[in-house]
């Protein structure tokens, strides 16, 4: 019995080492969308109509809870609107204008293991939000958000149940829109040619501690 307590705590604090060093959502710059020249960049929220801020900033404390006091504004778009774009008396508000603004967000959190995430608001002509990279709900909550250790003890009992290398594997963070969740996705070696390298991809529900989605995607090898 002391030999599987041991075992086990031993299991737990692995987990938690390599949490702590592979778990880290640390996500470059997004840059700027193209559209086709037709718009001009904003360097401060301040750019940003009063009216407008008030609905972001709503929005975002709404989607992202206490985590919007751990974003701030990077850098965005107004996009210029033709008289030749939709008719506007044909929107309504189950289906979005076109967008105006293009809003980005840095998030930092190193507590929840965000060092940087960028959160991409998107909102129409009618001051209406279109779209963002983050769930619309559930995810307002961090406290609720399944710990990094447990997360990652999970995907390796999943792989241990599909018999999957847990040699040198990686991790990577995301948002899922078909599935309008956010996932840690896990890969597994799954083959090495001399050109072509294979990974079993494990996609984990970081509030839920489900599979989201299982799959086998291709590198190239320099």
């Amino acid at each position: 019995m002391l030999k599987y307590v041991l075992s086990l705590l031993f299991l737990i604090n692995s987990c938690i080492s390599d949490a702590q060093t592979k778990m880290v959502v640390e996500q470059r710059s997004n840059g700027n969308a193209y559209y086709g020249g037709a718009s001009t960049v904003l360097q401060s929220f301040s750019e940003v109509p009063v009216a407008t801020q008030v609905t972001v900033l709503r929005f975002l404390k709404e989607t992202i809870g206490s985590l919007s006091a751990k974003a701030t504004f990077s850098h965005g778009q107004v996009i210029e609107l033709f008289e030749n774009s939709p008719s506007s008396n044909t929107i309504t508000v189950d289906q979005p204008g076109r967008t105006k603004y293009d809003l980005n967000f840095l998030l930092q959190d190193t507590s929840i293991g965000i060092k940087s995430y960028y959160l991409r608001v998107r909102v129409d002509e009618f001051n209406q939000i279109k779209s963002i990279n983050w769930p619309r709900k559930n995810y307002n909550n961090p406290t609720a958000f399944k710990p990094l250790g447990q997360v990652l003890a999970f995907a390796l009992a999943e792989a241990s149940k599909n018999a999957l290398s847990q040699e040198d594997y990686q991790v990577g963070f995301k948002y899922s829109e078909k599935h309008d969740k956010l996932c840690w996705v896990f890969e597994f070696k799954a083959e090495r040619g001399p050109k072509l390298a294979s990974f079993n991809t494990i996609a984990i529900d970081w509030l839920e501690l489900a599979v989201v989605e299982k799959g086998l995607m291709f590198t190239l090898i320099k």
